[in-house]
């Protein structure tokens, strides 16, 4: 990984850590994303066998370990801060009806949650 980038994660303040999954990846390797979400920017890094143990490294600041884990279907959850473990961090931009709809044709609309 970018040593800038390692730099900012572990220098600046970090509102939430969030794993997520795409769902239109059929490799693990490619599947499995971590987010950083800092005061001013979102940093976004896909998790491979080759850098987990670097991401690691930077996670035991917060106590934190991840595995590598492959799910089919779009899934994230908050992993820090801890008192928020397990939540979900997106939310569908519009209704339930409209995004079944634009899910059936291809199109994902995800946003950050607002009670954050």
């Amino acid at each position: 990984m970018n040593k800038n980038l390692i730099n900012k994660i572990k220098n600046e303040k970090i509102n939430y850590i969030v794993e997520w999954w795409e769902e239109d990846s059929l490799d693990i390797d490619n599947n499995q994303h971590i987010l950083f979400s800092l005061e001013n920017e979102d940093i976004d890094i896909v998790i491979t066998e080759k850098n987990i143990d670097e991401i690691n490294c930077i996670l035991t600041k917060f106590n934190i370990d991840i595995s590598m884990e492959f799910h089919v279907n779009f899934f994230d959850r908050i992993i820090y801060p801890i008192s928020r473990y397990g939540e979900k961090y997106y939310e569908y931009k519009y209704g339930d009806a409209v995004n079944k709809i634009l899910k059936f044709i291809g199109v994902h609309c995800l946003q950050k949650r607002k009670s954050f």
